[in-house]
């Protein structure tokens, strides 16, 4: 599929557009929901149009005329001042069968958009199929969500929108466990049988962010064993939840006092992770008992 920057989301009412949207704004695009095609003009005459852009549009305000004749021609129209404007937008159409979107309403209970024009939900939904059928034969792409769970829709977009997916974030935290486990952690590590660096006078004062205590934590062959299977453990799940496209993850390592030995292995583990080049996430670096020092909390 083409990579864009501008999408134009329309379709069948209760297909996924507004789910789909939600997808996207977590990819970093500026959305809006329900655009009216006439203010596409006014629109882009603002002066900054977001670089990444998704608008649902949809025929609601339109009377079901046959073929969805206005629609389809106020949507053209708004095509056309994009590409007048220096952009190439992708018309996307969502699609699904009468029984997955008479399933979808049964569950969440909202009126179909076309109902008043009805005398049941099977008919709106055929209405609206008939109505849009023009639009759809002049969509760049078609998806057709009727067997699509949330995790099928998102790979979906992410790959409509290849190029443009932000990378996950894996924030590493070390901690001490006298203060408590960190409440937002996915994975969590206990190193406190390792040999503690506090009841060395020399390393007391320093942290694990020092050469001395480095060595020291690393010295033993308990300590380097553990942080390989940390190392791997960490490698493995951080695969599995890339697959199931998360957009963050929290990693919490934690020795008693958060000073020597958790800073130490998350120092370590993030200058593996954050190997050059690397697009499939972002590292960042948390010594949380380092924060209450810098902020004067007591430790």
């Amino acid at each position: 599929m083409p990579q864009t920057r501008t999408l134009i989301l329309t379709g069948q009412a209760g297909s996924g557009r507004s789910t789909m949207l939600r997808v996207l704004e977590d990819l970093g695009y500026f959305c809006i929901d329900n655009f009216v095609p006439a203010l596409v003009p006014a629109f882009l005459q603002q002066p900054a149009v977001h670089p990444l852009l998704a608008l649902e549009m949809d025929a609601r305000s339109c009377p079901p005329e046959p073929h969805g004749v206005v629609f389809a021609a106020q949507l053209e129209q708004a095509i056309q001042h994009f590409k007048e404007a220096g952009h190439n937008p992708l018309l996307v159409f969502v699609a699904a069968s009468p029984e997955a979107i008479l399933g979808r309403y049964a569950l969440t209970r909202r009126p179909h958009p076309l109902i008043e024009y009805c005398g049941s939900l099977s008919e709106a939904i055929a209405l609206d199929a008939d109505a849009l059928a023009l639009v759809r034969d002049r969509a760049q792409v078609v998806f057709d969500t009727s067997v699509w769970g949330i995790k099928d829709l998102r790979k979906q977009v992410e790959d409509l929108v290849a190029g443009h997916v932000p990378p996950m974030v894996v924030t590493l935290t070390s901690f001490g466990y006298k203060y408590s486990l960190p409440p937002d952690a996915n994975l969590c590590f206990d190193i406190r049988f390792l040999p503690n660096p506090f009841y060395e006078p020399a390393l007391r004062p320093r942290t694990g962010m020092d050469v001395e205590v480095v060595d020291y934590v690393f010295s033993s062959k308990d300590a380097q064993t553990t942080f390989e299977h940390i190392h791997r453990t960490v490698g493995f799940f951080l695969e599995h939840y890339r697959q199931e496209r998360r957009g963050q993850v929290n990693l919490a390592i934690g020795c008693t006092g958060g000073q020597h030995r958790s800073v130490a292995f998350v120092e370590r583990l993030a200058q593996i992770l954050s190997t050059p080049g690397n697009a499939e996430w972002q590292v960042r670096v948390r010594h949380r008992e380092q924060e209450r020092k810098i902020y004067g909390f007591p430790t």
